[in-house]
């Protein structure tokens, strides 16, 4: 039997330069903020997703960033960073815009 092995680390290369790319599109000073405000809402919610650090930091009067795919590229950062980590657990969005689709549960990395 002639089974096709696929190759997840490319998607996973991909993923990382697209992730690091993005985050370098928004400034130094923003991407520092941003990372920052995420360590310490992290460090006071035993867990959270990332819209609601998204409304925490947008009620707080801060920037958004210039493009919606900035915040992913934060978590992602943080995550391998070893700043949060995913729970592995989902739930569905309550933002409008995001359609109810599931997302990532996160707490603080141990």
């Amino acid at each position: 039997m002639n089974q096709l092995a696929i190759d997840f680390s490319a998607g996973r290369s991909l993923r990382d330069l697209g992730t690091t790319r993005t985050l370098e599109t928004e400034a130094d000073a923003w991407r520092e903020d941003a990372l920052a405000a995420l360590r310490l809402f992290a460090a006071t919610r035993p867990h959270f997703t990332a819209e609601a650090f998204r409304y925490e930091w947008l009620s707080r009067g801060k920037p958004g960033p210039h493009s919606h795919k900035v915040w992913g590229a934060l978590f992602l950062s943080a995550a391998r960073a070893g700043i949060i980590e995913h729970t592995g657990e989902y739930r569905k969005a309550s933002s409008p815009g995001t359609h109810a689709h599931p997302v990532g549960v996160w707490r603080a990395a141990a």
